[in-house]
């Protein structure tokens, strides 16, 4: 890690030249800037070598195994249920609604929801994953954008209830893209959900590994963007999306040890404040027409690569 200063590269999100280097990383001879954009305060990776997530694209089956079909599923059960408050009583009189879960992974989201009543869709860009998935859902495929698995399922203008990004939005080369193509495929009123790490998180976490004489790595080749509460309901808000709803997400639980309980105890006192607490989400209503807002993405940048994750 370095101490913070002006690198010349423009944000990726809003063009603003500003940038701060947070951390600077390497990885196969490769090296990594991540700076923080001093206009829309988005932490994000300089260099984008790779069009996708690396380690995540190239699964393969045989790396299905018990520990990742847990960690995408019971793992995460307690999140799932905070998220079923938080949609359940806005979708009241909604007969087996219909919902997309954008990196559906396994498949141990899909199965929370279709227990409770949801007609379950999914892609991923894993086609390991989504392999797996399929056994269970005939409407999983593996895709990299909403449009690309519409087509494949030959569905092209179909409209869903609700959308889901469970930790996958800091993997997206361009997320400002692919957010606008996910507005297009919710219905009139429809909801968008994303949990996402925490930009706002990322100071403590580096100031304590420092301390702690630990290794630390944001991992850039794959997490390529860190959105704060703050920025991604602006953005969202930009792209014609009616936040509904912004707060920490619960801890996924591990299995029980001395570290885990100090580590249970430590999300529950970041709670208090969401600013810094380690994850977060975004609930958001699809809405018709933009409104006049005092701050708008200076543009959406058109990148070369797809916007994969």
């Amino acid at each position: 890690m370095r101490a913070a200063h002006r690198y010349e590269c423009a944000c990726r999100l809003c063009s603003s030249p500003r940038c701060d280097v947070i951390a600077v990383e390497s990885r196969d001879a490769l090296t990594y800037h991540v700076v923080r954009c001093t206009d829309c305060r988005v932490i994000q990776t300089a260099e984008h070598y790779s069009a996708a997530s690396p380690d995540y694209t190239c699964l393969r089956p045989a790396d299905i195994n018990e520990n990742r079909i847990w960690l995408q599923g019971n793992h995460k059960v307690a999140a799932f249920e905070q998220w079923w408050a938080l949609v359940r009583p806005r979708l009241r009189g909604t007969d087996k609604p219909s919902l997309l879960d954008i990196g559906c992974g396994t498949g141990g989201f899909l199965s929370f929801c279709r227990d409770r009543g949801f007609a379950p869709f999914g892609f991923d860009v894993s086609a390991a994953q989504a392999g797996y998935a399929r056994r269970s859902f005939a409407d999983v495929r593996c895709a990299e954008t909403v449009g690309e698995y519409l087509r494949q399922l030959d569905t092209r203008g179909a409209r869903f209830d609700v959308i889901t990004m469970w930790d996958v939005l800091e993997h997206l080369r361009g997320p400002l893209e692919f957010l606008t193509e996910v507005g297009g495929a919710l219905a009139d009123d429809g909801f968008l959900f994303v949990s996402v790490p925490n930009a706002g998180a990322i100071p403590w976490k580096l100031r304590l590994l420092s301390v702690l004489r630990r290794q630390s790595s944001l991992a850039p080749w794959e997490h390529v963007f860190y959105f704060s509460p703050a920025s991604l309901s602006k953005y969202l808000a930009a792209l014609r999306f009616e936040v509904e709803s912004v707060g920490p997400v619960v801890c996924y639980p591990r299995p029980l040890s001395a570290f885990e309980i100090a580590r249970r105890l430590g999300f529950l006192c970041l709670s208090l404040f969401p600013s810094i607490a380690p994850q977060f989400y975004v609930l958001a209503r699809r809405r018709a027409a933009p409104v006049a807002l005092g701050w708008r993405p200076r543009r959406v940048q058109r990148l070369t690569e797809p916007a994969a994750w």
